[in-house]
C-alpha cells in the first residue's frame, strides 16, 4: 500500500498522530483518576 516516495511523510504523520493519541490517553487517565479520588474522598467523609 505504501509508496517509497511517501514513507517520510507517512512516518511523520504517524508519529504526530501517536503523540496526540498518547497525550489524549494521559489526559483522560488523569481526569478519570481525579474523579475517582474525588468520589472516594466524598464517600470516606460521608
Amino acid at each position: 500500500m505504501r509508496k517509497n516516495d511517501q514513507v517520510k511523510v507517512e512516518t511523520a504523520a504517524e508519529i504526530y498522530s501517536k503523540i496526540k493519541a498518547k497525550t489524549m490517553v494521559v489526559i483522560t487517565a488523569l481526569f478519570f483518576s481525579s474523579m475517582i479520588l474525588a468520589f472516594v474522598s466524598i464517600f470516606i467523609k460521608g
